[in-house]
């Protein structure tokens, strides 16, 4: 499950960042019972069930793991990193790499738009380090922030119109053909 793979990572961030309050954005498919064993020894880390758009969008900056998350962040204007992980060894690394990266990009914002506007740590690339790294860009580099926030309004001109749909999934399209 994801939750075992990324989530300790990301509640080590709590520690380097202390002027911050993390809160966690709970999946509908999870209870808190999920979450509480990772939770121990963080307490002051808030599970908030049912309120994700009003939580990003006074975020100043999210952890998200790949899916549709990413881009509804990017559309409420949040500065994010991508994390992404999955279980196993060499096998798996070697997978990821060969197999799963022919897509130059995991997170539906860097899909469509064809290039990295948010960081991506996927697999080898997701460590506490590197996430600790990033954070700390989207925390306190205005310049960082602003050129996400830039691609983040170009992106919005991209999916933002009527038809946003079908244009959404005509651009994933071509990203992946473009790929082969």
């Amino acid at each position: 499950q994801e939750i075992s793979r990324i989530l300790p990572d990301m509640l080590a961030m709590e520690a380097y960042f202390p002027d911050y309050q993390f809160v966690i954005a709970g999946a509908p498919s999870f209870t808190i019972d999920d979450y509480s064993t990772y939770l121990n020894g963080h307490e002051s880390v808030s599970v908030v069930f049912g309120e994700t758009y009003a939580l990003v969008e006074c975020a100043h900056a999210a952890m998200v793991t790949s899916g549709t998350a990413t881009l509804e962040t990017a559309l409420l204007r949040c500065p994010q990193v991508v994390c992404y992980k999955m279980w196993g060894g060499g096998f798996t690394n070697f997978m990821a790499k060969n197999v799963i990266m022919k897509v130059p990009y995991i997170s539906l914002v860097n899909l469509i738009m064809n290039r990295e506007v948010v960081k991506e740590l996927f697999q080898s690339t997701f460590s506490r380090e590197s996430l600790k790294n990033e954070l700390s860009l989207l925390c306190y580099d205005e310049q960082y922030r602003t050129r996400i926030l830039e691609g983040y309004e170009e992106l919005a001109l991209i999916v933002g119109k009527a038809g946003s749909s079908d244009r959404t999934a005509g651009e994933i399209w071509q990203t992946l053909n473009d790929t082969k």
